[in-house]
């Protein structure tokens, strides 16, 4: 069933009418916590921490997948190769401190920033896979 965002999904799992959802996993912690829902996997190569600490991962359960529910910092167009670059080194600047560390560990989020060509690429490459996904499943034409 689609939802517009996580959220709307939450309360559809937490309501009873559907009975699994796959959320950002930062979206869930406080209904782990109180023990309102279970994660049956998550995506990523490694277990997450914190609350999440228990959560196996697909591939411990024999599913071989991973996939990375990324965020992004975007721009207007027009931005000049100076004022991109500004915030380029920003924002690097923003992840490699202890308040945006202790923010990562807190949601379950893992150190994968990327910047510049290196997240266009990445961008191509997970619109590609998402893509052919939702064709290959017939939810896209």
């Amino acid at each position: 069933m689609p939802f517009q965002g996580g959220g709307e999904a939450l309360a559809s799992l937490l309501g009873g009418h559907t009975v699994a959802a796959a959320p950002d996993i930062s979206e869930i912690a406080g209904q782990v916590e109180a023990g309102q829902i279970r994660i049956l996997a998550v995506l990523s190569d490694q277990r997450l921490g914190g609350v999440f600490k228990d959560a196996p991962t697909a591939k411990e359960q024999g599913v071989n997948t991973n996939y990375i529910l990324w965020r992004g910092f975007y721009a207007a167009p027009g931005l000049t190769k100076e004022q991109a670059d500004y915030w380029r080194e920003t924002l690097g600047k923003m992840v490699k401190t202890a308040s945006w560390k202790k923010l990562a560990a807190d949601s379950g989020w893992f150190d994968l920033f990327m910047a510049g060509e290196g997240f266009n690429k990445f961008l191509d490459e997970d619109l590609t896979f998402a893509s052919t996904l939702l064709k290959e499943l017939g939810l896209v034409k």
